[in-house]
């Protein structure tokens, strides 16, 4: 969804100071390309639009088009008050309005959670269902644009984050990803006799005959991934990331085993409890 035209003319006699023509905005919207004329008044000046001091006559209209703003900065579209720093503020400001999504959140700060590789399930079940109630776009539907395209980032927001870090696999990778490291295609070397493991649990699963070969293939798949997922989390306590990286990797693999199992399972109507 682009952002409105009116926000662009909006900030046409704002505070904007930014001198090209294809601009990043929030997180629920694409790129939009802006008619230099909407920037005549920006002067000479190249900065980003970052003094919020600038910013504090112009609600969010103004913040479509800024390209980034840090949970430390943020301050409240409708009264002004810089609101960043209190966890507790994460998505309202102490006026009561919904705020709009920091650049630099972490899914750990938006489940409200240790940045850890461990964490309760039942607990971010739990937190996500709550977040939901306050966040939905349903409970905004009489209020203003504003507060509902913020409702619709933030709901989708904790949908991802409750998405991302439900799983141990996903939960590693962007855990990963916050040290700086990510596993891409060929990055990560593996060894011959990991690669020679796996293509043979292949062949086993395209031999598969009896239901029995099946749950007895996914139940030794889900014992090398508990296995793994051990060796990750003392990898991470121990802040060994680049040996986290490769247990990750090696995960990947039994994760597509696992998929491809299931679905021999449910092709054969075969239901593990």
């Amino acid at each position: 969804m682009a952002a409105p035209m009116k926000y662009i003319q909006f900030c046409k006699k704002s505070c904007l100071n930014v001198c090209f023509s294809t601009l990043r905005v929030s997180r629920s919207f694409t790129s939009v390309a802006v008619n230099s004329t909407f920037l005549e008044d920006c002067g000479k000046s190249k900065s980003n639009c970052q003094n919020l001091s600038k910013r504090q006559n112009h609600p969010l209209q103004c913040r479509f088009l800024c390209p980034y703003v840090t949970m430390s900065e943020r301050q409240c579209w409708k009264c002004g008050r810089h609101n960043g720093a209190a966890k507790k503020e994460t998505f309202f400001c102490k006026c009561g309005v919904i705020q709009e999504v920091p650049d630099d959140i972490t899914y750990f700060d938006v489940m409200r959670l240790e940045r850890s590789f461990v964490l309760d399930t039942q607990e971010l079940i739990s937190k996500k269902r709550h977040l939901q109630k306050e966040l939905h776009p349903d409970r905004y539907g009489q209020k203003t644009d504003i507060e509902q395209n913020l409702s619709i980032q933030q709901s989708t927001l904790v949908n991802e984050a409750f998405k991302t870090l439900s799983e141990p696999l996903s939960r590693g990778l962007y855990l990963l990803g916050l040290h700086g490291e990510s596993i891409e295609e060929g990055s990560t070397e593996m060894k011959p006799d990991f690669l020679m493991e796996i293509m043979e649990i292949n062949e086993d699963i395209s031999a598969i005959e009896t239901d029995a070969e099946a749950v007895a293939l996914n139940k030794n798949n889900k014992s090398a991934m508990e296995n793994l997922i051990g060796k990750i989390t003392k990898a991470f306590n121990a802040e060994d990331i680049l040996l986290a990286k490769e247990l990750l990797a090696r995960l990947q693999y039994y994760e597509n085993i696992s998929v491809k199992l299931g679905e021999v399972m449910m092709n054969r109507g075969i239901v593990v409890k």
